[in-house]
């Protein structure tokens, strides 16, 4: 999907609205690897476009919004559309969540001041708002025990904070009868 299609975005957001009205939370990947990705375009566009469609379920960016790491280049930009919104007070980003699979990496060096850059952010949109998660499925990956270790061991956070982010709830929706 490309949020920058109109025809994509016409169909992502009816597919939020859905969410919505049926009580369904909500987990996107927003980044992609195509050429052509912008991401300070398609935050906006999300934030925008997409959040008002789900204003009442919870809605989870994967990877901080990115894929793996968090360069400069990509979600630094994209995640800084988000904690700017936060920041603010945006009603969009009432019930607006990140996980943080991925952003520590363990078998790709990352220097330490991205490492620190992510704890900075964390802290900016609030460690209430982001979820510790593990990204399994691929056969680099590591088990989920293993990269909640390196998440330890390397993040710039403290032990309280990673307590905080360890025992964050999202509230999901109760669905109503006949749902």
């Amino acid at each position: 999907m490309n949020l920058r299609n109109p025809e994509h975005l016409a169909r992502v957001r009816e597919v939020f609205g859905l969410a919505n009205r049926h009580r369904l939370a909500i987990t996107a990947h927003i980044a992609t690897t195509e050429r052509d990705y912008d991401p300070r375009a398609t935050a906006t566009i999300f934030l925008e476009q997409l959040l008002p469609a789900a204003a009442d379920v919870p809605v989870q960016i994967a990877h901080m919004t990115g894929d793996s790491g968090f360069s400069e280049t990509k979600e630094e930009i994209s995640f800084g559309v988000f904690a700017d919104a936060i920041v603010a007070g945006d009603p969009r980003t009432r019930n607006l969540y990140f996980d943080a699979s991925g952003v520590v990496q363990a078998n790709r060096p990352q220097p330490q001041s991205a490492l620190e850059r992510v704890a900075r952010r964390m802290r900016q949109v609030g460690l209430t708002r982001i979820l510790w998660a593990s990204d399994r499925h691929a056969p680099n990956n590591q088990a989920p025990a293993d990269a909640w270790k390196t998440f330890l061991e390397r993040l710039p956070l403290t032990e309280a904070e990673f307590r905080d982010i360890a025992d964050n709830e999202v509230r999901y929706p109760r669905r109503g009868p006949g749902m």
